[in-house]
């Protein structure tokens, strides 16, 4: 480029050397929109613009900047292929059902096969064009927005834009979400709920944790942490945990449920006292916490395992109202029932100190489980005491629970809670 015709020599040859930069940069872009900009208000006069003109600009050079302009803003220009049915989308078919009202006939519809043709082609090349997936096209939603416009009459209805959906629309929809998830959440406080975590690695290779909220059997997904970057120690499990919690909210996290890696088991061990998976005969979205001691006393009559079971296995054991009655009972000659099992009894009783750290409360509750383990009062009653084994645990305690109503709100709780994670996996 030529030097600028300026009687400083020492403006021009400074003009000179920064020429080809300057050129480079303000050709980068597309000459009209972006972070170009501020630089071609630099560089070339433009209206409405509070920016002061270089002073080392010249008339020639602002005319060849402009010329510049011209031709990146006509290379940015998107070139119109043709679709396959010789269409463009600035040239669609005509729709001759506008122009000829009531016409059934076969040119009619020909040209309104056509239009289906062209409709269909456009959505596919918007999936070629943006890199789309294909399986984007087995969504609801993706099907019920083109059937809606396709019938509805809308005119001069233009698409919503990148900014109107990443953030009114976007705000708009989260909102809904919520709110339609607030009837789960107000359960919580009452019924309790378990923080589910699991790993997985998606299309992309990308180490994901996924964490979870379920209270009575209903999963609700909270967040999935993308682990890329992370060491995945157990300090950084901990700290996701700890997030989690509160999110949800201390008072209504019951219990922790990750899979049985052992930085999880660590990451336990910072956060709470560690509840792990017991078999995969627990691996079920169903609430079964209450079985587990059960299900471990079962194995261990068949070989000898130690028992891997923690206080809060054993007070869900101690309030389920079916392991007081003859039928389970008689079912092995080594069972007894969950107050006169001393290990039990020092588990339950470690986790009542831990839940309530009130001396007072804690009489309270202790005091209520003897009226319930020796099913005195109400709880002694006819109808109590048989649908203790004819009503599933947490419907008994609906039922006939109100007399001991700290007991109560303990066992509402476990017995909606999972024992697995195996709902925040990846199916």
């Amino acid at each position: 480029m030529s030097s600028q015709r300026n009687n400083n020599t020492g403006v021009e040859n400074s003009t000179t050397n920064s020429d080809t930069r300057l050129t480079n940069q303000f050709t980068s872009g597309s000459g009209s929109t972006g972070s170009d900009k501020p630089l071609k208000a630099y560089v070339i006069v433009v209206e409405q613009r509070r920016i002061a003109i270089c002073p080392k600009v010249t008339n020639e050079y602002e005319a060849e900047m402009t010329e510049l302009e011209t031709i990146a803003i006509e290379k940015a220009k998107r070139v119109q292929v043709p679709f396959p049915n010789g269409t463009t989308s600035l040239n669609p078919p005509i729709d001759m059902s506008k122009r000829r009202r009531g016409s059934d006939g076969p040119l009619a519809k020909a040209f309104n096969n056509e239009a289906r043709d062209h409709l269909s082609a456009e959505i596919a090349r918007l999936f070629y064009t943006a890199g789309l997936p294909f399986n984007v096209a087995k969504n609801p939603h993706f099907i019920s927005a083109f059937t809606y416009a396709a019938n509805a009459s809308i005119s001069g209805y233009v698409p919503p834009n990148y900014n109107f959906i990443r953030t009114t629309m976007f705000q708009r929809e989260k909102n809904n979400v919520e709110k339609l998830l607030q009837p789960i959440k107000g359960t919580w406080y009452e019924k309790g709920v378990s923080i589910v975590s699991d790993g997985w690695i998606d299309a992309q290779k990308r180490p994901l944790i996924n964490f979870m909220a379920i209270s009575n059997a209903t999963p609700m997904f909270l967040n999935a942490i993308d682990g890329t970057t992370e060491f995945k120690d157990k300090h950084y499990i901990a700290k996701l945990i700890l997030e989690t919690i509160s999110v949800v909210g201390a008072q209504n996290v019951v219990q922790i449920i990750t899979d049985n890696a052992l930085v999880c088991k660590a990451a336990g061990s910072i956060v709470e006292e560690p509840i792990y998976d017991m078999l995969r005969s627990c691996d079920t979205n169903e609430s079964n916490l209450h079985l587990v001691y059960e299900k471990w006393d079962s194995m261990i009559e068949q070989v000898k395992w130690t028992k891997s079971h923690t206080p809060l296995h054993c007070l869900a054991h101690s309030l389920n109202p079916r392991y007081y009655c003859r039928q389970w009972l008689d079912q092995s000659p080594n069972r007894v029932a969950p107050h006169r099992d001393n290990e039990i009894c020092t588990e339950r009783k470690h986790c009542l100190r831990n839940y309530f750290a009130d001396a007072h409360e804690r009489l309270e509750a202790t005091t209520e489980f003897v009226k319930f383990s020796s099913a005195e009062g109400e709880l002694g009653q006819f109808d109590s005491l048989q649908d203790r084994w004819n009503l599933t645990p947490k419907e008994w305690w609906i039922t006939y629970g109100s007399s001991v109503p700290k007991l109560q709100s303990i066992a509402l709780k476990l017995l909606s809670q999972p024992s697995s994670s195996s709902c925040a996996e990846r199916n």
